[in-house]
């Protein structure tokens, strides 16, 4: 409906804070499910990797949102912002 106002998540406003544009590739250190990355995904982020050591196999969620099964001596890549 018009007049709506459309509820921004936290997450997103310190993202933008932080001077981090949806083009950023961002790491989620201990991402277990990928919740957070989920909603980056939906946000308009695009380069997303998760990396948890208990995740039980590597698995690809959406096109640039990939989560990974491994420690993270055990990961190689570059990032502009890592969590």
């Amino acid at each position: 409906p018009l007049g709506r106002k459309l509820k921004i998540p936290s997450f997103y406003l310190w993202l933008r804070w932080a001077g981090t544009k949806p083009e950023a590739r961002i790491l989620d250190v201990g991402c277990g499910g990928g919740g957070l990355l989920k909603k980056l995904y939906e946000c308009g982020f695009g380069h997303l990797t998760g990396i948890d050591a208990f995740l039980p196999a590597d698995h690809e969620v959406a096109p640039g949102l990939n989560l990974y099964g491994r420690d993270i001596r055990e990961f190689d890549g570059v990032f502009d912002l890592i969590m």
